[in-house]
């Protein structure tokens, strides 16, 4: 019995998600031994460097990239691969995994805030009431314990919205296209690269831990597998699957960390907790479905 290409799509985005979920266990695991902006830095270049040699095997030429177009996948690199992975690393420093993942599922939320505000793009009225109840869903999963967090799990919050809000800037500009030429592999590798590169040097001249021994295994593996085999399996199953379905996937990685964090961190999840991821992924789906009916 053959196997239809939709369930394919379906297996792989499965995998990335999963992978992507466990990024956040192994990213906490290695803060332990390694400098925040070496470790971000590291994985990204290492990404970098894998699809680096997909391009070259497949025989690929960005000699006919323009000027302004250098700028704008420059702009990609360093939202999308330096400021959002450094804050987000940051955060985690003060954060438990479940925690900085809530936070990080109101990424689409920054998208549309900054979509609101550098292109006068209106949220619509489902966009909004998504919104208002991921709200809400926060407030449960937050207020109960708000007088036992420590300046530190604020000063975390804080960090990993920074994070947020630069990827929200990543997947406004991702929206614009350059020339035909420049495929989905090509614009990736080419920004993974203009932003990793800059952070990797910055962590150089600012000091911290580096990786030794053992700690280069959670470099090696972030960067190989959770980012460049993820990202080709992600852009593979998107062939097949339409964008409200891959939101929905991409929303049980909540879960997904939620119950990592518990099997490997010893993290835990009290009821309100619970009840609020629910409430928050409601209101992202919502929102998201009032994005996907906007594009019709």
């Amino acid at each position: 019995m053959s196997i239809s290409r939709k369930t394919v799509a379906l297996s792989e985005a499965l995998l990335t998600t999963f992978l992507w979920s466990s990024s956040y266990i192994l990213i906490k695991l290695g803060l332990v031994r390694i400098d925040p902006l070496f470790f971000a830095g590291t994985r990204y270049f290492v990404a970098f460097l894998c699809l680096l040699v997909i391009f070259l095997l497949t025989k690929r030429t960005f000699l006919s990239i323009e000027k302004k177009e250098w700028i704008y996948l420059a702009c990609l690199g360093l939202s999308g691969y330096a400021g959002m992975p450094t804050f987000q690393f940051l955060g985690l420093i003060y954060l438990g995994a479940t925690d900085s993942a809530f936070i990080s599922n109101f990424n689409p939320m920054f998208v549309a805030l900054i979509s609101w505000i550098l292109k006068r793009r209106s949220p619509k009225k489902m966009q909004w009431i998504g919104f208002a109840i991921s709200l809400i869903g926060a407030a449960i999963y937050f207020f109960p314990e708000i007088e036992l967090r420590s300046m530190a799990n604020a000063l975390g919050i804080v960090l990993t919205t920074i994070s947020g809000f630069f990827w929200g800037i990543y997947m406004v500009l991702a929206e614009k296209r350059t020339s035909e030429g420049l495929d989905v592999l090509t614009r990736t590798m080419i920004s993974m690269g203009l932003g990793s590169l800059p952070l990797l040097l910055i962590s150089f001249g600012a000091g911290g831990t580096k990786p030794i021994g053992s700690s280069w295994v959670y470099i090696m593996w972030l960067g190989i597998v959770n980012t460049a085999l993820a990202f080709t399996l992600w852009v593979h199953s998107l062939e097949e699957l339409i964008a409200f379905e891959a939101a929905i996937l991409q929303n049980t990685m909540l879960v997904q960390i939620a119950l990592l964090s518990m099997l490997f961190l010893g993290e835990t999840l009290h009821f309100n907790k619970l009840i609020g991821m629910v409430l928050v992924l409601s209101g992202v789906l919502l929102a998201q479905k009032g994005t996907e009916r906007e594009k019709r």
